[in-house]
């Protein structure tokens, strides 16, 4: 699918000075936020003075450390902050509590029975309510061959096993009674490397985000290889979704395209939404297969509030679901945001179907120059096009573009090699593709 779904707001913001109200479309239909539940609110976010704040607005934050976000059984949101060495616990009516850690918390997820359970550096560590702080849990590892590197984020399954990313390419389980052992990977072979295969045959490039399916498959996003691997519970390991480069696109999963994603939750649908990172944007993968973006402008970055698809993050790292929420943990803005998930998720696509136009672009890659091309005449003679870099920053606006079926030239000469992305607005229609500039 050539066309992704994306909306105009955050751009027409920077160029003009003043918002717009504008609704995104895809190739054949119109989405508003309003379908996805409502539109993103920021709920919590850090201050830079280091106090505690028990309002709905503010928490202890003194900057860009929020990291891996999980949901207990009674709507508790839990969030780890490292630069302030602790947890924020945001309960199902907005009541604000810390609890502090003599480590940096990274990953974090909850037990059945509502024990946390957060990875620090090389260890693992339990909470419970009636605990002061968490406690280092002491591991078993029978074949004496595993010694974690760095955790990174957790998952865990129906029966209170822990699943363990190891940003060096493995992944861990641990038992409840604290029995561990490798289901995939092997963190003493090369961790730049994407092979798949069973158990330690695997290779990882890089290994973050982490998510369980009811089947009890494994989900994990490799930030450097780009893609989202999939791993059952034989051990078992393939692509599950990406191309394995770096890119924005929308479509069937083997053929869409992610940047750095990192944080992943399933839905009680089956669905999967991810922070993807670098592209500023939370994705879904639906029960089909299919790729869509859902809240964010895909290769913009900003902190703007408002309609799902006119939103901007800074750098979204983690997902969670409670209270029929999907809550943002924004690491570079240093909020959590949040939008209402519909209730009924066929309906997400299905409230207008219109045609539109499309375009393109050639050569691509290209070394200097390009042309756009669109493919059927439009009702409006000329529109606005933004280019902007894999950065989220707006490099070239140009007004008055021509929409006929007569082609457009635009020059590249002066800017650096890499990945662009190209916005057409024609009237209330916003368009995207992804153009490379190859080095000559």
């Amino acid at each position: 699918m050539r066309l992704l779904f994306l909306s105009f707001l955050l751009l027409l913001f920077f160029v003009n000075g003043q918002p717009t109200d504008l609704q995104a479309q895809s190739t054949k239909t119109l989405i508003s936020s309003e379908q996805f539940g409502g539109p993103i609110k920021q709920i919590y976010r850090g201050v830079s003075d280091g106090k505690k704040d028990q309002s709905k607005q503010d928490f202890c934050s003194s900057g860009n450390g929020l990291e891996q976000s999980c949901t207990d059984s009674q709507g508790n949101l839990y969030v780890t902050d490292m630069n302030n060495r602790g947890i924020h616990k945001i309960t199902s009516n907005g009541k604000m509590e810390f609890i502090p850690m003599s480590t940096r918390p990274l990953g974090i997820t909850v037990t059945s029975d509502n024990t946390l359970i957060i990875a620090s550096h090389k260890a693992l560590y339990r909470y419970t309510s009636t605990d002061k702080h968490p406690k280092k849990w002491e591991l078993n590892d029978p074949e004496g061959a595993i010694r974690f590197h760095s955790y990174q984020y957790l998952a865990i399954d129906a029966h209170d096993n822990v699943y363990v990313n190891d940003y060096r390419g493995q992944i861990n389980k641990v038992t409840p009674d604290g029995t561990v052992s490798i289901v995939a990977g092997d963190r003493t072979r090369s961790n730049k490397s994407h092979e798949n295969g069973i158990g330690k045959a695997a290779r990882f490039s890089r290994l973050v985000g982490i998510a369980i399916d009811k089947a009890g498959n494994l989900y994990v996003a490799e930030r450097k290889s780009y893609v989202i691997r999939k791993v059952t519970p034989d051990g078992v390991v393939s692509n599950f979704a990406g191309t394995g480069v770096a890119g924005f696109k929308d479509g069937p999963k083997g053929e869409a395209q992610f940047n750095s994603p990192k944080g992943m939750v399933f839905d009680n649908e089956g669905n999967l939404y991810i922070a993807d990172r670098l592209n500023f944007a939370i994705r879904k993968i639906d029960t089909n297969g299919n790729v869509t973006t859902v809240a964010g402008i895909g290769g913009i970055s900003g902190n703007q509030n408002g309609k799902a698809l006119a939103s901007t993050f800074g750098r979204p790292v983690d997902v969670s679901i409670a209270n029929n929420q999907l809550y943002i943990v924004d690491w570079v803005n240093n909020e959590i945001k949040t939008i209402g998930l519909s209730s009924t998720y066929s309906d997400l696509n299905a409230k207008t179907t219109i045609e539109v136009q499309q375009f393109t672009t050639y050569p691509n890659p290209t070394s200097d120059w390009f042309t756009l091309n669109f493919d059927a005449p439009s009702p409006l003679a000329t529109g606005r096009m933004l280019i902007s870099n894999m950065d989220g920053k707006i490099i070239l606006v140009e007004d008055n573009v021509p929409t006929n079926a007569a082609t457009r030239r635009i020059d590249l000469t002066n800017y650096p090699s890499g990945t662009y992305f190209v916005h057409m607005q024609i009237g209330e229609q916003v368009f995207t593709q992804q153009v490379v500039k190859a080095s000559k």
